[in-house]
């Protein structure tokens, strides 16, 4: 039985690592691709890149050798979930900013646990490459061993952490493509628990804002305050005042979930098409 921990990989508590180390990019490869230009895309907010300001950079660039080749092997199906999550919001984005489209509904369907187990992922990948930061604070996991069981299926994810879905009648969905994430880091004011601890992940596709819970399962952070945020939503409805456009999670569970409906802008006039 394999018992190596390659001291290089965060998932090295499972101590089933092989010896090749491997690069794993922050957000899935196939959704940097997407959104760049030329395997070039403007990046900001990352060590290295004053505040305020954007660089232009490699796709390649956007990736550190924080897993081992099993363990970043293992992890391809979530990355396969990020990219039909990227993909249906986008197809969602282009058919409903057709204004000369009426057409008919669609439904799409997002496995909501693969869809936080993603999020996860992205997380503690940002925290191994140490890019997740709040000010002059690197944020830490002291309970990543727990997170990696998580993230590869041996814990359940929590109650009360996972997938949040920012409830605003009239978001601003973005014509073009984008992804936008932060780990939230613990300053002190925000939660209680240690400072400098990373609780959560901020993340917005196409400008649909989500926000990942991880808040210590351990119930030291519980004492969050979530105002505005829907938790894991049975799915959303993108009313542009025709045919609205229905994304679905599945939860494979019996306990409600709530259905939301966004009214969908335009980034150029901020009127509800």
């Amino acid at each position: 039985m394999n018992s190596f921990k390659n001291q290089k990989c965060y998932a090295r508590s499972l101590k089933n690592c092989s010896p090749t180390i491997s690069r794993e990019h922050y957000i899935s490869q196939g959704i940097l691709e997407r959104i760049s230009d030329g395997n070039i895309i403007g990046v900001s907010g990352i060590p290295g890149i004053p505040a305020g300001q954007m660089k232009q950079i490699g796709v390649e660039s956007l990736a550190a050798k924080v897993l081992c080749e099993k363990h970043n092997s293992e992890l391809s199906s979530l990355d396969n979930t990020g990219i039909k999550f990227f993909d249906t919001l986008d197809e969602i984005n282009r058919e409903i900013s057709d204004l000369g489209q009426s057409g008919v509904g669609c439904d799409k369907t997002i496995c909501g646990l693969d869809m936080e187990r993603w999020m996860l992922k992205v997380t503690l990948g940002s925290v191994a490459a140490r890019i997740a930061h709040r000010g002059e604070l690197t944020g830490t996991m002291l309970t990543m061993d727990y997170w990696v069981s998580v993230l590869f299926g041996l814990e359940s994810m929590p109650q009360g952490c996972g997938l949040y879905l920012v409830r605003d009648p009239k978001i601003l969905i973005k014509i073009e493509q984008s992804i936008e994430f932060a780990a939230r880091v613990n300053d002190g004011k925000t939660t209680t628990g240690p400072i400098g601890e990373v609780f959560g992940l901020n993340i917005a596709v196409n400008g649909l804002p989500f926000f990942c819970n991880l808040a210590d399962p351990d119930g030291n952070q519980s004492q969050l305050t979530f105002p505005n945020l829907v938790y894991r939503p049975a799915g959303i409805a993108f009313d542009n005042g025709r045919v609205p456009r229905t994304m679905q999670f599945n939860w494979n569970d019996d306990q409600p979930h709530e259905q939301l409906t966004l009214k969908y802008l335009s980034s150029n006039t901020d009127q509800v098409i």
